[in-house]
């Protein structure tokens, strides 16, 4: 009974599967795992605008070098009868000194090239990664956000913002051509082995950073999970939309905790402040020609310091901005705590790119229910929170 259900499940097979953003860590994982079980797959297209390191190549993979936003997509779509696409090509994080219009160009336009490439040579199923980003970062959220809660990415928060326009392009595709099976996963935070987002980026830091009054605790699925549910998408008969998260969710504090690490609560006012002035920083460094940037976290609870001792050689220019940045620190001065100084080895590598527009990043949280994807989708995580502690710190006992 249960091998007749499977067989109603899966697709025709000898299907021709493209993969964008190849190269990234995600999709690197998933091209391997496609590789090494097939699984009625008959061809595997690898495209991504980088080209591949040659001990990630796979046996049995074409790789092709392509920007999700050129005309190329749909000749390489053409030429080799692409049945199946999984679009996991996106910015996270924009890369310094890029085109600030970058991550907008490659998630947004990017996507509608795609979708329209799929139109016009007959692709049957499209896969894409959104993520539960998406939902938006609000008070009003609910506790637990299902996939029937509306899409509201924050304009304040680029990623977030963006998933939300990709999804609602999605939504007016799924009207228009219903011909077009989708499935969007929606992903909590990613853990892996050697996964590096910037969630796990926070989490790298010398101290752990709460805000007071707000345990928006943070949902995880495990790299190998979201593997094995674009694998099922790709060979059974499915379309949705579905979050990834793993049973259960840790709070900041209970995160300081796996980590051994200092956990240190401030208000969202006094974050606000902080985020203010890395951002003011940035533009102080971004105006300086000369490689100074090394010289700033030691001193940068002294903007006095800073003053004295840049005015009598940078630009009159920069003089101002200077000033400025002495005025926010007058500005912390009032209300910062004495046991603020470990806040600042947030310093220690490189300034955070926040403003203070992106607080809520980290005071509302979306909390992902995972209950559409066990009983519809068919997949329950091998992962929970238990395991999630060994992915946070190898040396931990399980929560």
């Amino acid at each position: 009974m249960t091998s007749q259900k499977q067989k109603k499940a899966v697709e025709t097979p000898f299907k021709t599967v493209l993969v964008t953003g190849a190269s990234g860590y995600l999709g690197k994982h998933l091209v391997h795992a496609l590789a090494a079980e097939p699984d009625g797959i008959k061809n595997i297209i690898a495209a991504d605008i980088r080209k591949p390191s040659s001990e990630t190549l796979e046996k049995g993979v074409t790789y092709v070098e392509a920007d999700v936003r050129s005309l190329e997509i749909s000749r390489i779509i053409k030429t080799h009868a692409v049945d199946t696409i999984v679009h996991l090509a996106t910015i996270v994080t924009p890369p310094k000194g890029g085109p600030p219009d970058l991550a907008y160009s490659i998630d947004v336009i990017g996507t509608q090239n795609i979708l329209n490439a799929c139109i016009e040579n007959h692709v049957k199923k499209i896969i894409v990664t959104s993520s539960g980003a998406a939902y938006g970062y609000y008070a009003d959220n609910a506790p637990l956000l299902t996939e029937d809660d509306p899409i509201r990415g924050n304009k304040g928060f680029p990623y977030s913002y963006h998933k939300r326009l990709v999804e609602e392009m999605l939504a007016e595709y799924r009207k228009q051509y219903p011909q077009l099976k989708q499935i969007v996963f929606r992903p909590g935070t990613i853990l892996g082995e050697n996964v590096s987002n910037q969630i796990t980026n926070l989490f790298e830091k010398k101290i752990v950073l709460g805000i007071k009054g707000a345990d928006s605790p943070f949902v995880f699925i495990w790299d190998q999970d979201v593997v094995n549910c674009i694998k099922k998408g790709i060979t059974e008969d499915k379309e949705g939309i579905y979050n990834l998260a793993g049973d259960g969710a840790l709070t900041m504090k209970q995160i300081a905790g796996i980590l051994e690490k200092p956990y240190v609560e401030i208000s969202d006012k006094l974050l606000e402040k902080l985020f203010g002035l890395f951002q003011s920083i940035r533009g102080f460094q971004s105006n300086v020609k000369e490689s100074i940037p090394a010289i700033i976290g030691p001193v940068i609870m002294n903007f006095q310091m800073v003053q004295d001792m840049l005015t009598g050689f940078l630009p009159r220019s920069v003089h101002p901005l200077v000033e400025k940045l002495h005025k926010v620190q007058n500005q912390l001065g009032r209300i910062l705590p004495e046991n603020i100084g470990p806040v600042f080895e947030l310093l220690d590598d490189n300034l955070p790119p926040y403003g203070p527009e992106q607080v809520v990043f980290l005071k509302y949280r979306p909390v992902l229910s995972n209950q559409k994807l066990k009983d519809k989708f068919g997949y329950t995580p091998i992962k929970t929170i238990s395991d999630s502690t060994q992915l946070l710190n190898p040396t931990a006992s399980a929560w």
